[in-house]
């Protein structure tokens, strides 16, 4: 992206463009309210879910997947399960049914009344909270004030409390020389029907922000008990103002590194994948930067420029605010980063996208999927930054967590394709709409850049089925026609994929493998003999994803139509 010129004045203080000063770590929600006062999302945009996911660890992706449902769902899990139990009150710190936040930021109107209603019925609630958001100068942030008025002890420095005070304070300021930039929960009961302790815990690059939800974000639910125990110990080391040690180890699905701890560090572990990796990389992070591991060497975007030369493919998408410090309209505010054309000369595929929901939304995914025939997935809170991850002999500075995900072991693969639907969402949705809505954000064409993934070896296939209701004679099949071959090519290569009859008006398809990703379009057709009959209205349109909510539902197998 073209630069401003250095010398160019600009009404900034007194700086001119040369001199602006570094882009923060942050943007998430951490601004004054915009035109809709801070409140874009409200009572009626969060729902909780109709159950838990029965799975040992699934993703979900603002804005499209309720990510503060999860939330609501699991808050209110606790407290179903604490109104059915017989004991009327427990002692200070004996209370089973506990939740433990550990979030930068806490605001959405709706998850902060569910915590203190949850703490009216006599579940233990605590959160940890970055204790600049305490500010009291930051008038446009109402959560201290909402729950000190429903009875939270607040304590604005964790510095100040005790053993006692660790226990019963309510709401307590993390402050250090980083950011407290956790975004886990924790969540523990026992369930009235089994009487064994459950404990779960979500975690991923949202904040349970009033704007958050309205960024690309990512949310984990997750019931692994020894991922889940790491994020205690991390719980418990903050808020006693200690470090742990970090634990790898090889062969699990899911480890988790935390910063600024000692021990393993994720820094180094992603320039190993990086430099390991032969297939492809596909990255989208919101702070992008070109730290070293600890054991010197290039940074990791040198490794990245590296991977692409040696015929790895790597992809990035990022967020323009971040990587050229600009504000919503593109006018400078920090210095511009030189991240994207590290990237760029080497030859990567770079998307800065900026979301236009409010001034102060981001694409603010921390990601990147490695590999295709074993995929890791790297994600949750840490940006790629040195104040993350640190580099070379700079130790990170924020306390942030990183998960590693083995996809095959974990689930076979699932939870990557997830992630590599979501990459390509961004790339369809943002691809060619710069700052203005209009103008390329530079990286190729989405449909270019698909063709060179989908002609990978290894690029996976999706099964997609239909379940459709048509009313039919005797003798009528029905069939489902359109772009790809494997649909007969709007019938000019085959009758198109066959569904059969199940009941009075309702026709099924056994599944169809396509492209994963694939964007076509298709209609019904109802045949007898030569006489082909098509539904009217325009061609349907969908993606081979059914690991996409939008395309298969919560709890569905099958693309749901009438015949129209």
């Amino acid at each position: 992206m073209a630069r401003p010129s250095p010398l160019l004045p600009i009404l900034l203080g007194a700086a001119c463009i040369g001199e602006l000063p570094e882009t923060p770590e942050v943007f998430d929600d951490d601004q004054p309210p915009s035109a809709c006062s801070g409140k874009c999302d409200g009572a009626n945009d969060v729902e909780a879910l109709g159950g838990l996911p029965q799975v040992r660890l699934a993703t979900l992706f603002a804005p499209y997947d309720p990510t503060a449902g999860l939330d609501l769902t699991l808050i209110r899990t606790v407290v179903d399960a604490r109104k059915a139990d017989a004991r009327p009150h427990y002692a200070e710190g004996e209370n089973p049914f506990t939740i433990r936040y550990a979030v930068y930021n806490l605001d959405n109107p709706v998850i902060v009344t569910a915590l203190a209603d949850a703490e009216d019925d006599n579940v233990d609630v605590q959160i940890l909270i970055e204790s600049d958001q305490l500010d009291p100068g930051r008038n446009w942030n109402t959560t201290d004030e909402d729950l000190g008025a429903r009875g939270f002890e607040i304590v604005p420095d964790h510095g100040q409390l005790d053993d006692a005070g660790r226990t019963s304070a309510d709401l307590i300021g993390m402050k250090g020389p980083g950011l407290f930039h956790l975004k886990a929960r924790l969540f523990r009961w026992i369930d009235p029907a089994t009487g064994q302790a459950e404990a779960r815990l979500a975690t991923g690059s949202q904040n349970a922000g009033d704007l958050a939800t309205h960024n690309e974000e990512n949310l984990h639910y997750i019931t692994l008990p020894e991922v889940i125990e790491r994020y205690q110990a991390k719980y418990d080391a903050v808020l006693h103002g200690r470090t742990i040690q970090n634990q790898w180890t090889e062969g699990a699905p899911v480890n988790v590194l935390f910063s600024p701890d000692r021990g393993p560090q994720a820094i180094d572990h992603l320039a190993r994948l990086i430099d390991e990796e032969d297939e492809l990389i596909l990255v989208a992070v919101f702070a992008l930067r070109n730290a070293r591991p600890t054991t010197g060497g290039k940074g990791i975007l040198d490794r990245l420029v590296a991977a692409r030369k040696r015929g790895v493919f790597v992809a990035v998408i990022t967020d323009r605010k971040m990587a050229d410090g600009v504000k919503e309209d593109g006018s400078p505010e920090y210095a511009d980063d030189p991240a994207e054309e590290i990237l760029r000369q080497g030859g990567v595929p770079v998307y800065e996208v900026m979301n236009h929901y409010s001034p102060y939304n981001a694409m603010h995914h921390k990601y990147g999927v490695f590999g295709l025939s074993r995929p890791i997935v790297v994600t949750d809170a840490g940006n790629w930054s040195r104040a993350s991850l640190g580099s070379y002999k700079s130790r990170p500075e924020n306390d942030e967590s990183v998960l590693f995900i083995d996809a095959m072991a974990l689930d076979g693969g699932a939870t990557a394709r997830r992630y590599l639907g979501n990459w390509l969402d961004l790339v369809r949705r943002y691809g060619t709409q710069g700052t203005d809505g209009h103008s390329p954000t530079e990286g190729p064409e989405p449909a270019d850049l698909y063709a060179e993934l989908a002609a990978l070896p290894g690029w996976p296939r999706a099964e997609i089925a239909w379940r459709a209701r048509v009313d039919t004679r005797y003798g009528e099949g029905v069939y489902v026609t359109g772009e790809p071959p494997e649909l007969g090519a709007w019938t000019q290569a085959g009758d198109g994929w066959p569904l059969g009859w199940v009941a009075e008006g309702t026709w099924e398809s056994a599944p169809v493998a396509l492209p994963f990703g694939a964007v076509f379009e298709y209609k019904l057709i109802k045949r007898e003999g030569a006489q082909v009959a098509w539904e009217g209205g325009a061609n349907r349109r969908l993606v081979a994803d059914p690991t996409d909510r939008r395309v298969v539902p919560w709890g569905k197998a099958a693309v749901d139509v009438s015949w129209r």
